[in-house]
């Protein structure tokens, strides 16, 4: 990759992958990264929020507790925030299938290396796909 861009506050990096028939170009910026691990830090803050409040339902009087609830509610979260894989759930049941305790924990056993590329598809006469 080749360095475009360089100051005190942001570096930009190119380079291009030549296929039969297509040229792919990634970019790679540092302004970018730090946008994308906010944005993910804000989704998994908001997530673990979530959580919390199915977590203290099931210590409430009229709370969900039901397990096909609380699992909907959980897959809910999941389609919004999409961060099921880096999460791992346990439920401890009590009497009439009702949830009494719900933990999760972080699963980092998917390791990413921080840097996102950007990526810009170019056919034979040169138009961005």
């Amino acid at each position: 990759m080749v360095i475009v861009w360089n100051d005190n506050r942001r570096l930009i990096r190119a380079g291009r992958i030549h296929t039969a028939d297509e040229v792919t170009l990634l970019c790679h910026s540092t302004d970018d990264e730090i946008k994308e691990t906010g944005i993910q830090n804000q989704f998994e803050r908001r997530f673990e929020e979530g959580l919390n409040r199915i977590h203290t339902a099931l210590d409430n009087k009229h709370g969900t507790k039901r397990y096909e609830k609380v699992i909907e509610k959980i897959g809910r979260l999941k389609e919004r925030y999409r961060l099921s894989s880096h999460f791992q759930f346990c439920m401890q049941f009590g009497e009439n299938c009702c949830i009494q305790r719900l933990t999760w924990y972080r699963s980092f056993d998917i390791v990413t290396s921080g840097i996102e590329l950007s990526t810009y598809k170019e056919n034979a006469y040169g138009r961005c796909d």
